[in-house]
């Protein structure tokens, strides 16, 4: 008896551990409010506009991969709609707040860092989000390793994927001239999705405000 006690407070330690963890991370604001966080008013960003925008579009589907999944507001939501998602994120910090904050019975967060290496590694999926990482790929790694990148992942996709970067015309920020390759962002993501990664319709689903610029930032649905 005493045995059994022990073994279930020994396994209620990691998590016990990370909740503490994520408590201090988010009231110290280490882990910043990009997305809502649980108990803290608002976010950096609006979510709830993009999150109904994909709502309404999304196939039913059986796995989701939230690529840079912040602290995992979306994979959180997704799975409340029955589909296994996996929310990937390059910083730790944000891993444990998510797993804190957001945990669900099919839901996971792991740490990834994706790079034209670990790319290939990452499974096939029914619905892929890639939501405002683009243009950080091509900031940190340069416009052709990100290409790569969106290219191999884009073809780790089976239906839908959900498409949103940092734009050009986002002028004063540090990526804007960066992304001077892009030009009208309709007319590139239609030929790099549809002539480069033989997705059958890309529509666009909305543009939506960031906290940066005024400038809106556009969504898009690649389709298979």
């Amino acid at each position: 008896m005493h045995k059994s006690k022990f073994k279930s407070l020994i396994v209620r330690i990691p998590a016990l551990s990370n909740n503490i963890v994520a408590q201090i991370l988010t009231k110290t604001g280490i882990t910043r409010n990009y997305q809502p966080l649980v108990n803290r008013s608002g976010g950096m960003r609006s979510c709830t506009d993009r999150l109904e925008a994909i709502k309404k579009n999304i196939c039913e589907a059986d796995l989701c991969l939230d690529v840079g999944c912040n602290t995992g507001f979306f994979s959180y939501e997704i799975s409340k709609m029955g589909i296994f998602t996996i929310g990937l994120e390059s910083e730790m910090k944000n891993v444990i707040v998510a797993g804190s904050q957001y945990a669900r019975p099919n839901v996971i967060y792991k740490q990834y860092s994706l790079d034209g290496d670990s790319v290939g590694m990452l499974p096939r999926a029914d619905i892929v989000l890639f939501l405002s990482v683009f243009h950080h790929l091509v900031k940190y790694y340069g416009r052709e390793e990100a290409l790569f990148v969106l290219r191999k992942l884009a073809g780790k996709c089976n239906q839908q994927l959900f498409f949103e970067t940092g734009q050009p015309d986002e002028r004063g920020t540090r990526w804007a001239d960066k992304m001077n390759f892009i030009g009208n962002m309709n007319e590139w993501t239609n030929d790099f999705f549809i002539n480069e990664c033989q997705f059958r319709e890309v529509k666009c689903l909305g543009a939506y405000e960031t906290f940066l610029t005024t400038t809106k930032r556009k969504l898009f649905l690649a389709c298979r």
